[in-house]
């Protein structure tokens, strides 16, 4: 596995059309890339969504979960490497993970704040703990005042060794068919 601490992270291209028509992504072609997961606790994949259709609003068929989504243009195929999400990209999928109180997404966007902040895109400005014991790392991003809640989910070394892999089969994922450069742009939605 390709290690997740990187300057970019490669992605797991989708199939190459879209998941709402069908229609083949051709170079060049807005889209967005959403993670799925198929049933709660169950491996991540992604799948692709004309932009249109996602403006639309197209969004994954049952029984398939989104659990996170960035703005993105189809590249050539065939060019150097897997795809990279950028680090806006990163950072947007950190935000609409903020929303969930689903176990699950917050060790994941516990693991990617680690990430973000290793990277010097997050800065660590305190903790505090939680009348309840929770510990909560502040943070914010890089350039801003605003903090944020990083919640520490508690996990043991097991799951934490278990998050880190979901997220290098996310980041580090290679299939066959389109890839494209992964470019955030607003997407001006959450979760």
């Amino acid at each position: 596995m390709a290690s997740v601490f990187e300057s970019k992270y490669p992605v797991g291209s989708g199939s190459g059309v879209c998941a709402a028509t069908g229609v083949p992504l051709s170079t060049g072609v807005a889209c967005v890339a959403a993670l799925v997961e198929d049933e709660p606790g169950g491996a991540l994949r992604r799948i692709d969504f004309l932009a249109r259709e996602w403006d639309a609003g197209a969004r994954p068929n049952a029984p398939a979960r989104l659990f996170g989504h960035w703005r993105t243009v189809v590249r050539e195929v065939g060019r150097d490497g897997p795809a990279l999400l950028d680090d806006d990209a990163l950072q947007d999928l950190f935000e609409q993970l903020a929303e969930s109180n689903e176990a699950r997404r917050q060790a994941f966007r516990f693991v990617l704040g680690l990430l973000l902040i290793r990277k010097r895109l997050l800065v660590a400005s305190g903790t505090v703990r939680r009348p309840d014991g929770t510990s909560v790392l502040l943070v914010r991003r890089k350039g801003e005042d605003r903090d944020r809640d990083l919640v520490d989910p508690g996990m043991d070394e097991a799951t934490i060794a278990e998050v880190i892999d979901e997220i290098g089969g996310v980041l580090g994922g290679r299939a066959g068919g389109s890839r494209a450069v992964e470019r955030a742009t607003p997407s001006g939605e959450g979760v």
